[in-house]
């Protein structure tokens, strides 16, 4: 088994890389370091002191590559880490995870709230807009967004984005079923923020299968369970949570304690993978009293944002 994991190194300044993508292998998970991630063209013009345009972000792996996401693009790389390709577009910014499926690159480009489609030439083939399916507003009371008329993204001085993230539309995962799962991080509701999932039918229809009234962060990441069950980032909470579709039911699974939650992946073996800082954790979701911890970093300021099955 190997695990690749990217990180973002909050604060990181100007002259420095503000992100790395680790290799843990198997037997002893000894760690070693691919080279850094290319940082956002841009980023000089951020000016948010902590992660903002910072860091490696969704990593995914396939068709013989592997796929690596800055703020603006997604890096295709061979097995030697030799770059073969570059995937950026005007209207996918402030990318999160990632994901190979049917062919297709999956991008969640949460600064406008939308899952971009490409396909592996880099072509955009189909946006997911939730704004777009009717529920927003009727689910949350959140007023219609307004039409994004940027004419790049990418760009952090032509947009405030506030008007633009909105939803915050960062993870997603697909069900054995074929259904879209997808992970509103933190919505803006009414003066205070809450977090959901919802769930595109692979034969249409759309449902909200979560909802945390209180997301004082963005809640992460959703892996599907071969049972039905999801299990899910709550960020905020510190934890990782189950939540069975049909009743909505949440059970947590395992709580931290300390360090900030994001990343999770499914191991060969059944168990789970999830980042807890610059710590990866590991654990069965039926037993999860036993960790096993490997720490990835000893710069306090690195975070984990992703973590994939190579």
């Amino acid at each position: 088994m190997k695990l690749l994991v990217s990180t973002i190194k909050r604060g990181a300044n100007p002259s420095e890389p503000s992100s790395s993508v680790y290799t843990l292998s198997d037997c002893n998970y000894a760690v070693g370091a691919a080279p850094n991630v290319q940082d956002a063209a841009l980023r000089r013009f951020d000016s948010n002191p902590r992660g903002g345009m910072r860091g490696a972000r969704g990593v995914a792996v396939g068709d013989g590559a592997t796929f690596v996401a800055n703020f603006d693009s997604v890096f295709r790389y061979d097995r030697a880490w030799n770059l073969k390709g570059v995937t950026s577009h005007p209207w996918c910014a402030d990318i999160h995870d990632i994901a190979l499926h049917d062919g297709r690159l999956w991008v969640a480009s949460t600064r406008n709230d939308c899952l971009v489609q490409f396909d592996l030439d880099g072509n955009v083939r189909d946006i997911v807009d939730p704004w777009g399916m009717g529920f927003v507003e009727e689910a949350f009371g959140v007023p219609r967004k307004r039409e994004v008329t940027v004419d790049d993204l990418r760009d952090p001085r032509t947009h405030e984005k506030s008007q633009t993230d909105r939803l915050h539309l960062n993870s997603f995962a697909f069900t054995d079923a074929g259904d879209l799962i997808i992970s509103l991080g933190q919505i803006r509701v009414n003066g205070h923020c809450e977090s959901a999932l919802v769930k595109l039918g692979a034969s249409g229809g759309v449902e909200l299968i979560h909802r945390n009234a209180e997301a004082p962060v963005p809640a992460h990441n959703i892996v599907a369970l071969p049972d039905g069950r999801l299990l899910h980032c709550d960020t905020g909470g510190r934890q990782v949570v189950a939540i069975e579709p049909q009743s909505g039911c949440v059970q947590p699974i395992i709580k931290m304690f300390g360090g900030y939650t994001r990343g999770l992946c499914r191991l060969n073996d059944d168990r789970m993978a999830v980042g807890v800082q610059n710590e990866v954790w590991m654990f069965d979701p039926d037993r999860a009293g036993h960790v096993e911890r490997i720490r990835i970093s000893d710069d306090p300021r690195e975070s984990i944002h992703s973590i994939v099955c190579a």
